[in-house]
């Protein structure tokens, strides 16, 4: 039987929660409607989108 290598599920799941929990803060941020908070929770959330696209695109180049 063969090893399933679990670091592109498990580097998925970290980029997904980073995301999610990124998400949260901006979406409670604008219900604030303060600008700066909104701006300054920005680069976060571009940032876990990202981290959050290249999990994606590992996972399905890895495991198909």
């Amino acid at each position: 039987m063969a090893m399933l290598d679990a670091s592109p599920f498990q580097e998925w799941v970290r980029a997904f929660d980073g995301y999610e929990r990124a998400k949260r803060r901006w979406d409670a941020a604008g219900a604030t409607g303060n600008r700066a908070l909104i701006d300054y929770l920005r680069p976060e959330l571009e940032g876990a989108s990202r981290d959050l696209d290249v999990a994606i695109k590992t996972l399905n180049k890895q495991v198909r």
